[in-house]
């Protein structure tokens, strides 16, 4: 049980975090125009009703307490990633994206997440991986010329 308080209480901490984020967004909107304040506003209103829904869910989720103890082990055996590797992943991935640029991290990240929850398709995950990081680097640099990260090792062999 004491992995389950430390799951809430880090759940807990990234939900402040994400609602900081999303009210210090929202104010930082003031001084913006209309038209360039739109999507920062929607960005902070979705992220913070979001968080209203998690914490709904946290306070009300009566669901939870009245299941019984052969649920909860049959639910727990499901959990097959633990958070601690599947946030370290995460991390992983951005600061790849600094190091190695984000068409690639993006693959690498498209792969091989899928291989940690233990998913072993090859030909799936290598056709999602390359289609879904082409498709959203081709719309990024040629729909909204949105230069991508290209990364410290791309740079360096560039240059």
């Amino acid at each position: 049980m004491g992995g389950r308080k430390r799951i809430a209480a880090l759940e807990g901490f990234l939900l402040l975090v994400l609602g900081s984020f999303a009210l210090a967004f929202f104010v930082e909107t003031r001084e913006l125009g209309q038209t360039a304040a739109l999507f920062p506003r929607l960005v902070a209103l979705a992220s913070l009703a979001a968080l209203a829904l998690a914490l709904g869910f946290q306070f009300f989720g009566a669901a939870k307490a009245r299941q019984t103890p052969a649920e909860t082990a049959a639910l727990e055996t499901l959990d097959v990633v633990s958070w601690p590797l599947a946030l370290a992943v995460q991390v992983g991935y951005v600061a790849l994206i600094a190091l190695l640029g984000f068409s690639l991290a993006s693959l690498l990240y498209l792969i091989g997440a899928p291989l940690q929850m233990r998913y072993r398709r090859w030909g799936v995950l290598i056709a999602y991986g390359f289609l879904l990081t082409a498709a959203v680097a081709i719309a990024f640099t040629v729909l909204f010329h949105v230069r991508l990260p290209e990364g410290l090792l791309w740079s360096y062999l560039k240059g």
